[in-house]
């Protein structure tokens, strides 16, 4: 059970799959990806709230009593978490994604319980990274294992460009939501970017992703006077991620929320051979090694971020050395096939027994 609108989902459906087992997903989400043989299950909103969820308790019960599966696996730790959790099937996997433990318990007593409720029910809790598998303990209790199982890039479509771009022309770029509130700096990037530009009129910004947030950083580019020089790409499709990165020599991520649980486009800008600037916040340091493939910085501190990005554009070997250290490094921690193993070795713990 999880959001079949999201990349990761379709990613961990599709691998099973392919390696031979069967994969129900059951989802309030229509799928971002046709699968060729896996059997989608669509749930159909009645309140369009968390309270569907809830609802839906005894509808669930009955599907897994039809197609009688090894393991239920849940991912996130609220809504599906809890629907997994209330139908009482074990064994039950509980993967956790980000705001559901770094924001959810933190919206009221009731809301911490749940979360708790949840992951006590589950037999296995995963966590994509270390940081986050330490909040997760205060919910969960430090006597509890807890798995890493990062998203993991696929290394053979996100790979480095035989493009060679001049250096006439450097293109910074960013993947993220458009969201109001979230912090993931966007808004920073562009400030940043507009005073780079009076020593540096070379450069140019590329953003990718959609959101309430958009019309008004494009307001913000037109008061800086930047807008000839930013370009807003809107929301792509998955496949279509590293051909935009081939177009970027420069990575930035700078949320500013310890929310930022993973890091998963860093990785994959990484992986393009990209050297990246990241926040010090979350699971981002785990992704980005300090001055070797990229650089880390407080989001905070805007001349910071402004002098690490300068010191990338100012010197293309290094740009080169730390693209060329980022790959050799996702491709030994963050290689999507190794890391699905890792689920693998969970599920077989169980005695999966599902394969076609």
């Amino acid at each position: 059970m999880a959001p079949a609108s999201s990349v990761h989902t379709m990613k961990w459906a599709r691998h099973f799959i392919e390696r031979g087992d069967k994969v129900s997903l059951i989802s309030f989400e229509d799928p971002v990806w046709e699968i060729p043989r896996l059997d989608f299950i669509k749930m159909k909103r009645l309140l369009n709230s968390s309270l569907d969820f809830a609802l839906n308790v005894n509808k669930v019960k009955g599907i897994l009593r039809d197609i009688s599966p090894d393991i239920l696996h849940a991912h996130y730790a609220t809504d599906y978490g809890f629907l997994a959790a209330m139908t009482g099937f074990h064994p039950f996997i509980v993967s956790v994604w980000g705001s559901d433990i770094y924001i959810t318990p933190k919206r009221s007593p009731f809301h911490r319980w749940l979360v708790k409720f949840n992951l006590s029910k589950a037999d296995e809790v995963c966590s994509t990274s270390l940081a986050m598998a330490e909040e997760i303990k205060k919910y969960l209790g430090k006597a509890r294992q807890i798995n890493i199982t990062p998203f993991g890039v696929d290394t053979d479509s996100f790979r480095g460009s035989d493009h060679i771009r001049g250096n006439k022309e450097i293109v910074i770029g960013t993947i993220k939501a458009l969201a109001k509130g979230k912090g993931y700096g966007t808004d920073i990037l562009i400030d940043i970017f507009a005073q780079l530009l009076k020593n540096f009129d070379f450069l140019r910004l590329k953003i990718v992703g959609d959101g309430e947030q958009k019309s008004e950083l494009k307001a913000k580019t037109r008061i800086l006077g930047v807008s000839d020089k930013v370009e807003f790409l809107g929301q792509i499709i998955h496949e279509r991620v590293p051909e935009f990165l081939s177009k970027i020599d420069i990575y930035c991520c700078l949320s500013s929320s310890d929310n930022e649980s993973f890091g998963v486009a860093p990785l994959e800008a990484s992986s393009c051979g990209i050297p990246v600037i990241a926040s010090h916040v979350g699971g981002l340091p785990e992704v980005i090694m300090d001055g070797d493939t990229g650089i880390l910085v407080d989001p905070n501190k805007k001349e910071q971020i402004k002098d690490a990005l300068e010191k990338l554009i100012l010197d293309p070997e290094i740009r080169r050395k730390m693209g060329s250290n980022g790959r050799i490094f996702v491709k030994k921690n963050y290689e999507w096939r190794n890391n699905a193993a890792i689920m693998e070795r969970i599920y077989q713990k169980y005695n999966a027994k599902n394969k076609t």
